[in-house]
């Protein structure tokens, strides 16, 4: 039959050896450090992708030493937009709170008819103040207290936390 001699033995072994690849030959020996090479790559680029990802969804603000309020946007359908974070400063009003949040993405749109004590909002993120009693409208609480008064000029402290929400007045 066929007799191998010791060129044979040598080319299997170059064969064991080395493997081809894209037109060129590999050692064998670089395949699990090119492995974990790109495995590297692959985690590193995934967590700053992540990182960017949360990044462009994140509504919180760094605010100076935990001097902060936070609004919330209730439609009234199970959805809910959170703002963390928003800086407060001092004479800082509800009406600012939103604007803070305004300027973050995606944000907050708004409308307000008048200034300061007749501030008076009629719309958020395009849904409209559907009027007369008995309908929903915009409603504001702070700290759990129904707002009984403009946006305007009620002023807020660190940590408030404000509530807008698409409903029916109460009472």
């Amino acid at each position: 039959m066929f007799r191998r001699n010791a060129n044979d033995n040598k080319a299997n072994q170059t064969q064991r050896e080395f493997l081809p690849v894209c037109g060129g030959t590999i050692r064998r020996s670089l395949i699990p450090a090119g492995m974990l090479a790109g495995l590297f790559l692959f985690v590193l680029v995934s967590l700053s992708a992540g990182q960017a990802a949360a990044d462009d969804g994140d509504k919180t603000v760094k605010a100076a030493h935990g001097q902060a309020v936070s609004l919330i946007v209730d439609y009234g359908n199970g959805m809910r937009k959170h703002f963390t974070g928003l800086p407060w400063r001092k004479g800082m009003t509800v009406q600012d709170a939103m604007e803070a949040a305004k300027s973050l993405r995606p944000g907050l749109t708004y409308t307000i008819r008048g200034s300061k004590d007749t501030a008076f909002l009629t719309d958020i993120d395009g849904i409209k103040n559907e009027g007369s009693a008995g309908k929903r409208n915009w409603l504001y609480w702070v700290n759990n207290a129904f707002g009984d008064r403009s946006i305007g000029i009620r002023t807020l402290t660190i940590d408030d936390a404000v509530v807008f929400r698409f409903g029916v007045w109460p009472g």
